[in-house]
């Protein structure tokens, strides 16, 4: 198979030569994505089903396929994008789309093919020759184009040239920090190339998401408000960074890469990683450390179901952000009970400790429980996983750990600006759902809520627009929890809830937009203060 990127027609096209007497292809599953809208064969040649590829010709051995790739890809949750456009023309493909099933007979080494005017980049290599698939961990993306490529020993950093220079330096600079960091914690890992890229749009929005795979990481930035930001937002970029890192040592060969109720230390464990490291990077205090642990409590009791148990829950295609936010809160206590007096000591031990016994005795996959230190007492062991297994019961037997630990639980009067964040856009994807035929899409920015766009199901919402106030409150000044009670009110009495807009770009705001909700918003559990043992 050979691979090319035709920039001119913005598509990426394959040619497949079948071995004599094979007519069918059995491919690897690409959902959430669907093949067969992704790939057309323009010349007939092929017929292309969700899994597999069939010649239409008996004696026709040459297939042609053709991928559009002229706009962004859809991102999915608990999926990897078909391709990446990168700001600066740069185009990045998904290598295991072109690859065979693993049952099956018959493998696919793809072969990637730069034009003239183009370096493909991949596998730790960059050139403007033809690149081979590594087979050893094909796994990964590929690029056509002309990023900027850095090199860090065996480290290589891919940045799209249109990404703001404060955020191609700061990584430049923080990446080889927290790489370093890990392999003193937890010894070496093989570290996959790291692509960076830019996606301007929406409009006015600030967020990210990252992917991490055998052969390669990717970091994306999307909306146009990464130009300028405050140190706080540019912090959380190093957070970003220093999470995808991290499963470069909680998966890979030796430990796989599990699921279900296991997300809690593949993704809550490199949230918490993130903290650890983050914070040493960026020369946190230690309560500034634990912080951002009560905010991941926080968040997890948010966004937890009522009734339900983090086990179950779990269990859901998408488990949105419970994962990393009840993993994160999770992880400490076990952190706590390796080594109260330096917690991110203890816990990148643990780390090490599972890497060395899986080694030693391979086994497919973790569980969470693989985690706790041998020293932890069999009644906190019980809390812990009563957290996790039983419904409504991960905030008490969580604290009661805590305490157990030595961990301080306080309550919090007054809401730092992450934490209000969080809790307002509680409210909003309230409202939003109740609006918009239960659909949730938008960008929580400093400055208000961005709202995506197209948004076909909303009733009142504005797509498009940010809003800036709900019940004539301005969000940078309103009382999260006193506006929840508000809104829970006004639903209660199925009343509407006003929302209002922001004016921008020299245009007026729109009109305010009267939302009605009928299912009365729930109670937001009150946010705490997680003060860890003296060091």
């Amino acid at each position: 198979m050979t691979v090319r990127y035709d920039a001119r027609a913005q598509a990426v096209e394959a040619t497949v030569t079948l071995p004599r007497g094979v007519d069918t292809l059995a491919l690897r599953d690409l959902s959430p994505y669907r093949r067969g809208t992704l790939w057309t064969s323009p010349d007939g040649s092929a017929r292309i089903d969700e899994t597999k590829l069939v010649g239409t010709r008996p004696d026709e051995r040459v297939l042609h396929l053709r991928m559009d790739v002229h706009g962004d890809a859809p991102i999915e949750d608990r999926g990897y994008a078909p391709w990446l456009r990168f700001a600066d023309g740069t185009v990045a493909v998904y290598a295991p789309m072109l690859l065979a099933a693993s049952d099956s007979p018959i493998e696919l080494c793809p072969r990637w093919v730069p034009s003239s005017a183009q370096r493909v980049i991949g596998y730790g290599h960059a050139q403007s020759t033809p690149l081979a698939t590594d087979m050893a961990r094909p796994e990964g993306y590929v690029a056509f184009g002309h990023p900027q490529v850095l090199h860090h020993g065996a480290l290589m950093l891919v940045s799209d040239r249109g990404t703001p220079a404060w955020v191609r330096q700061r990584i430049t600079r923080e990446v080889p920090a927290l790489v370093h960091r890990y392999t003193q914690s937890m010894g070496p890992a093989r570290v996959s190339m790291l692509f960076v890229f830019n996606r301007p749009l929406p409009r006015g929005a600030r967020g990210f998401k990252g992917d991490h795979l055998p052969a390669s990481i990717t970091l994306g930035l999307f909306g146009d408000g990464w130009s300028q930001v405050d140190p706080d937002s540019a912090d959380q970029l190093t957070r970003f960074v220093a999470h995808e890192l991290f499963h470069s040592w909680n998966s890979g060969p030796a430990l796989g890469s599990p699921e279900g109720e296991a997300l809690l230390a593949k993704e809550g464990g490199a949230d918490l990683a993130k903290i650890f490291a983050g914070g040493a990077v960026l020369g946190q205090s230690r309560q500034a450390i634990w912080d951002a642990v009560a905010r991941s409590y926080d968040t997890c009791l948010l966004q937890l179901p009522p009734d339900t148990s983090v086990a179950t829950a779990l269990q859901r295609r998408q488990p949105g952000v419970l994962p990393y936010a009840c993993g994160a809160a999770l992880m400490s206590a076990l952190a706590v009970a390796a080594d109260p007096a330096d917690p991110a000591r203890g816990y990148f031990g643990l780390w090490r400790a599972l890497r060395q016994s899986r080694a030693r005795h391979p086994r497919d996959g973790y569980r969470w429980q693989d985690l706790m230190p041998p020293t932890l007492a069999p009644a906190v062991r019980q809390r812990l996983e009563q957290a996790v297994a039983e419904p409504d019961a991960f905030a008490p037997k969580l604290e009661q750990a805590w305490t157990a630990l030595g961990v301080q639980v306080q309550p919090v009067t007054t809401l730092d600006a992450g934490t209000r964040r969080v809790y307002l856009g509680k409210v909003m994807m309230h409202l939003m759902a109740a609006d918009c035929g239960g659909t949730v899409s938008f960008w929580n920015n400093p400055d208000g809520f961005r709202l995506d766009q197209p948004l076909p199901r909303c009733h009142a919402l504005h797509a498009g627009a940010r809003v800036a106030s709900i019940l004539g409150e301005p969000l940078a000044a309103a009382d999260p929890l006193a506006l929840a009670r508000q809104v829970r009110a006004l639903c209660i009495a199925g009343k509407p809830v006003v929302v209002g807009y922001a004016a921008e770009h020299g245009q007026p705001a729109p009109a305010d937009s009267p939302v009605h909700c009928t299912t009365p918003l729930p109670i937001p559990p009150a946010p705490v203060r997680l003060v860890a043992p003296p060091g």
